[in-house]
Formats: structure tokens, sequence, C-alpha cells
């Protein structure tokens, strides 16, 4: 009889320990298989960093005058993964590219350094979207970093160079 219990708790304990590690092995895919989240900054959102500068922003970003760069801050949440990075815009210049670049400053401006480039390439008259999934360090870290979009505009509209928006993909976050 005491065989028989012993066999009883044995098998019990071994169906309790792979349910547990089941559950937590369908918790582990559940997250890396989770759905990313896009946040979009549009065109309105960038501001010019230096107030002479002349430009309209009617939800499409274009310069009146020479080359010059924006800036829009960056909100995600605390320990996101970032995935991927895309700039939505009109290009339709082969003597220059639109470049934005995630940059990030730490608290105190002792660090500064930049997490990834989208740049436009070749010449069309329509609006295009150009992406990078190279982004190193991809961890949000709000505690100690404050994280900003750049963007550089070669050109007025003339010239040939229109903004729409930033899409960031991520995942998680606290």
């Amino acid at each position: 009889m005491r065989r028989v219990f012993y066999a009883f708790g044995t098998l019990l304990f071994a169906l309790v320990l792979f349910v547990f590690l089941g559950i937590s092995n369908s918790d582990a895919q559940k997250y890396d298989t989770a759905l990313p989240k896009i946040r979009s900054i549009p065109a309105p959102a960038f501001e010019m960093p230096d107030e002479l500068a002349s430009y309209t922003n009617n939800g499409v970003l274009f310069l009146n005058a020479d080359a010059e760069y924006v800036r829009a801050p960056l909100v995600l949440p605390h320990k996101a993964r970032l995935q991927k990075v895309e700039m939505v815009c009109k290009d339709n210049n082969a003597a220059g590219s639109i470049r934005m670049w995630l940059h990030v400053y730490s608290n105190d401006l002792s660090e500064s350094f930049t997490l990834c480039l989208v740049e436009s390439t070749g010449a069309s008259d329509t609006y295009r979207t150009f992406s990078t999934t190279t982004i190193s360090p991809n961890k949000i870290f709000n505690d100690n970093y404050n994280y900003f979009l750049n963007l550089r505009l070669p050109g007025t509209k003339a010239d040939g160079y229109e903004f729409v928006a930033a899409k960031i993909h991520f995942k998680g976050g606290k």
C-alpha cells in the first residue's frame, strides 16, 4: 500500500511539474508571438530648433528655405524593444537624401549616441516608405535616457523633399 501511495505521489508531482512548465512555456511563447505595437509620429510633431527658419507644416513637412534639421521627442514604454523604424516621405531629387535617425541623450547629457539611421534613396514623385531593422541597442531605458527623432531635409518642397511621418515598431514595455 505504501508503494502505491509513493507511486501516486510521484506521478502527481510529475503531473503538476509538467503543467507548471507548460504554462510557463506558453506564456513565453505568447510574449514572443505578440503583435508589435506601432507608434506614429506625424510631421506636425517635428519642430525647428532654429526659430528663424521658415517652413510649412500642414500634415506634410517641407521647407521654404535652405536645408534644415528638425526634431521630435520619442516617448515609448520603458523596456520596450525596438523592431523597426520607418520614414514616410517624398524624395524627388537624386542630388540628396532625406535622413532620419533615432538619437539618445543621457539624463545628465554625459552620453549621446545614435540607435539607427533611415535614409531615402533614389528619386520619385510619390510618397514612399524607407525603413531599417538595424537598431542597436534596441531596448528603451527611460530611467536613464531621453529619445529623439532627428530629421534632415536637404532642401525645399520645390527641390522635391517632403516628410509625412515616422513609424516606430516595438514590442513589450512596462
